[in-house]
């Protein structure tokens, strides 16, 4: 969807954050950038990319840029403590965990997520950690052809960490959950646009 609004509409605003702001060209130049970077890394398609950074440009760019490869972005709520963050990785699988500066301390320690191969830091250099400004490669890199039914992102909605047996995937829409039922993460398929004008409205951040 983002190269079709790069295509179509290149010169408008699609992100703004502070004094920043993206137009639809710049926004997929930088993703398909950071999506060579990424793969870089070693992600293959269907493998999970955690999100756990505030409502920064890098969650954006990050978001894109892992469905341009195919690898599956999972958001990690930055008000959860380590022990939540560390069931949702485990359970999602997650590969690689993307965070910042100010959220990092609340992550769990690496031996407790023994899925997550890279850290990748928004920020100061950080041991162990990849620096985000790093990830970087072929502006020009376009999306993989994927099913459109394929998982293309994953949400754990709020009282999936109570650990009341393991939560089950379920693709969208989601039918109705009981309130005495689980919640369950929802996985959002690869839904093309029913048209060539359909776009997601201009994000605004910060």
């Amino acid at each position: 969807m983002l190269e079709r609004s790069a295509f179509y509409f290149p010169n408008r605003r699609a992100l703004v954050f502070k004094d920043r702001q993206w137009t639809y060209r710049e926004l997929d130049r930088d993703a398909s950038a950071l999506a060579a970077g990424l793969s870089g890394l070693g992600l293959k398609p269907g493998e999970r990319i955690g999100l756990h950074v505030p409502n920064w440009p890098e969650f954006v760019l990050t978001y894109y840029a892992a469905q341009k490869i195919g690898v599956v972005p999972l958001s990690l709520n930055v008000t959860y403590k380590a022990d939540e963050i560390a069931y949702i990785c485990r359970d999602g699988e997650v590969a690689a965990v993307v965070t910042g500066d100010p959220v990092a301390g609340n992550l769990p320690s690496r031996a407790d997520v023994p899925s997550v191969r890279h850290l990748i830091n928004v920020g100061a250099p950080r041991e162990g950690a990849v620096a985000f400004a790093a990830l970087s490669g072929d502006p020009a890199l376009r999306a993989l052809d994927l099913d459109r039914e394929e998982t293309a992102a994953i949400l754990y909605p709020s009282a999936t960490t109570g650990r009341r047996g393991r939560p089950l995937a379920a693709p969208r829409p989601p039918r109705r959950v009981p309130a005495d039922r689980p919640r369950v993460p929802r996985e959002l398929t690869r839904r093309r646009p029913a048209r060539p004008g359909a776009t997601p409205a201009p994000g605004h951040y910060g």
